[in-house]
């Protein structure tokens, strides 16, 4: 549940803090004193888009933190989402930048703005002012269906799902395929071209060929270096001999610690030096020169750098290995293509059995959903209405099935069931989805449900019907609601009043948390307006201690 929340800069929110309890939470107040953006900033704070126009003018930024007490259960999924052990209190903070950036944290820790949407999914469920539109759209029918479902079985589309995805992959294959047979040039070219690179050599051997091009190069040029060189040291001077012959007779001295560090020294400076002759030798053997090969290998690297510019690549071997795919692509082209549909046909049939008993878990769970909500518009005065969910053969399998869902109603006794859209009245509409709301928080196990004014368009015993629903929906979430009706505030178990004040020339947001005498005060005010008189307060004591 949501036990605090502070706003600062948010639209006329300056700085206010608000303290909820578990079961029913009421907001009433003058319109436009910040009731809804109260719940735009519980929106924000569970991951809704930012709009920078909410930031309070001439400030830098708005902050919103929700202090949350949570179940074990939700604590792990917090953890899943986030790797941030909560235990079971939690600090969710959402911050907005005047340029453009926002920042969110848990705990102080820094996580994604879309984590928290993940977050929201288990723990909260927000219902806006327009939500009902949602309930109009067939395209959103399916998801409530499945979710429904899910609260039951969560796994139960994962078979079908996994099935899908290896369908998808098939055709994506299946389309590259075609994009890179339609890429191919003609064949006679490609032909051709695959013969100009028949003797190109592999990077590896490139680079291999160009060192030992510049090696005897190097041995060109210095030749008669080299062999001064080695005159000097492994000629007729007989360098190392000079120094064998030294070291023999040292080894000749009397045996003390002084001639035998001499002798150490001399024979490390022996054995480098012939060490450096043999290497050199073998580097630069003047003997292996070869006018003929260097004459070859200049002819190898001009050729391979006239292709390299020719067809504008530095890497000729994997060209040539491209060709060469391109012209097999293009033997093997229907072949692979049949072969390609084949398995396609076969992946379908395969999705096609198990989205047929997708349909049959959605129609078994169907029927029990629409004796739930039939239950629930019965105790919301909709007592001849019938409920109906519609299926249809969507012909074309996607990542939810073949299925299309529509929700009926036949709103009055006698009257053909139609779609929602066709036949449903504004307070029938939020009714349905406060019926709706009364099944699917019972299933979800969600901590926190708002309506933001969902009473909107009843009145009388319908809005008493609704706020003993919501009182009912109380028990087992927490519930936080915008509400103009005193037929649904004297349910409140927290009532807060909203107001608004002009303090310095701007226009600020005050929050009461009303006393018992309060709270018969401002359901007062609801009944009769703002002229509060005896019999008002009376039947406001009524209202309320009737419904405790």
């Amino acid at each position: 549940m949501i036990k605090q929340l502070t706003i600062k800069n948010l639209a006329i929110l300056d700085d206010i803090t608000l303290d909820f309890d578990d079961g029913l939470n009421i907001f009433t107040g003058e319109t436009g004193a910040g009731k809804s953006i109260i719940i735009d900033a519980l929106s924000l704070v569970f991951g809704a888009r930012a709009n920078l126009d909410m930031i309070r003018h001439g400030a830098e930024q708005a902050k919103i933190e929700a202090l949350l007490f949570l179940s074990k259960e939700h604590a792990a999924k917090v953890y899943e989402c986030t790797e941030i052990d909560v235990s079971n209190e939690c600090i969710i903070q959402r911050v907005l930048y005047t340029n453009g950036r926002s920042t969110a944290k848990i705990n102080g820790n820094l996580i994604p703005i879309s984590t928290l949407s993940k977050i929201a999914e288990f723990l909260i469920d927000i219902h806006s002012q327009h939500e009902s539109q949602f309930l109009l759209k067939q395209e959103q029918h399916l998801p409530l269906l499945d979710q429904y479902i899910q609260s039951f079985d969560p796994h139960f589309l994962n078979p079908y799902q996994e099935e899908y995805a290896k369908l998808k992959h098939l055709m994506e294959e299946q389309t590259n395929l075609m994009t890179k047979f339609q890429s191919i040039q003609d064949m006679d070219y490609l032909q051709y071209q695959l013969n100009e690179l028949k003797d190109v050599l592999t990077d590896e051997q490139e680079l291999a060929l160009q060192e030992e091009y510049k090696n005897l190069q190097l041995v060109e040029k210095n030749a008669a270096i080299i062999d001064e060189v080695l005159f000097h040291l492994d000629g007729s001077q007989q360098a190392l001999d000079q120094l064998y012959y030294a070291l023999k007779s040292l080894s000749k001295m009397a045996d003390n610690q002084q001639s035998q560090s001499y002798y150490q020294r001399l024979e490390s400076d022996y054995l480098d030096i012939k060490d450096f002759v043999e290497t050199f030798k073998k580097t630069f053997d003047v003997s292996q020169y070869d006018e003929s090969k260097m004459n070859e290998l200049q002819e190898q690297i001009t050729k391979m750098n006239r292709l390299k510019r020719k067809y504008n690549v530095s890497h000729l071997y994997q060209l040539k290995l491209d060709i060469a795919e391109k012209i097999q692509l293009s033997e093997s082209f229907k072949e692979k293509m049949e072969d390609l549909d084949e398995k396609i046909q076969q992946q379908r049939k395969q999705c096609e059995r198990l989205a047929k008993q997708i349909t049959e878990i959605r129609k078994k769970y169907a029927l029990q959903l629409e004796n739930e909500i039939q239950c629930e518009l019965k105790d919301l005065y909709l007592e001849d209405a019938k409920f109906s969910i519609r299926f249809e053969n969507a012909n074309i399998l996607t990542i939810h099935g073949n299925d299309a869902v529509a929700f009926y109603l036949s709103a009055n006794k006698g009257e053909i069931p139609m779609p929602l859209v066709k036949v449903a009245s504004g307070g029938e509409i939020s009714r349905m989805m406060l019926g709706i709301k009364t099944v699917f928080c019972r299933v979800a196990k969600l901590s926190t449900i708002i309506f933001d004014e969902i009473d909107t368009g009843v009145s009388g015993k319908v809005a008493m019907a609704m706020g003993r629903k919501m009182k009912e929906i109380a028990k087992t979430s927490q519930v936080l609601a915008v509400t103009h009706l005193p037929q649904v505030a004297c349910f409140s178990k927290n009532h807060l009043y909203i107001s608004k004040t002009v303090v310095d020339e701007r226009t600020q947001t005050k929050v009461e948390r009303l006393t018992q005498s309060r709270k018969i005060e401002e359901i007062a005010r609801l009944l009769s307006g703002k002229e509060i008189t005896e019999n008002s307060i009376l039947l406001a004591k009524d209202l309320i201690f009737t419904n405790q």
